[in-house]
């Protein structure tokens, strides 16, 4: 069987866009300028490399206070973790000019 990737679920765009709610999200429990920190130095890190997503979140955790990694790993639980955009994902992750939840 082949599978027409142009019309699959799986390649939609859904999991770009959760990526980029969780880091949104991500930026108002830890700070953008913290967040943006660990982004820059995590790419340094692995310029000539390749690196996993768990590397990445233990990079945010360590960079968290202890209530806020408490919310990091909730986050991580609903738009990494799971198949679906969490039930709200309209109202918490807004783009651009674009409003939420429609």
């Amino acid at each position: 069987e082949i599978t027409d990737f142009r019309s699959e679920a799986l390649w939609s765009m859904v999991p770009y866009m959760k990526g980029a709610c969780f880091y949104g999200e991500v930026a108002e429990v830890i700070g953008e300028g913290v967040l943006d920190e660990v982004i820059r130095d995590f790419y340094a890190e692995h310029r000539e490399g390749a690196a996993s997503m768990e590397e990445m979140i233990e990079r945010i955790r360590e960079r968290a206070g202890p209530e806020e990694r408490a919310q990091v790993d909730r986050l991580v639980e609903e738009w990494l973790l799971s198949l679906e955009c969490p039930e709200n994902y309209e109202e918490r992750c807004c783009f651009g000019e674009r409003s939420c939840g429609g």
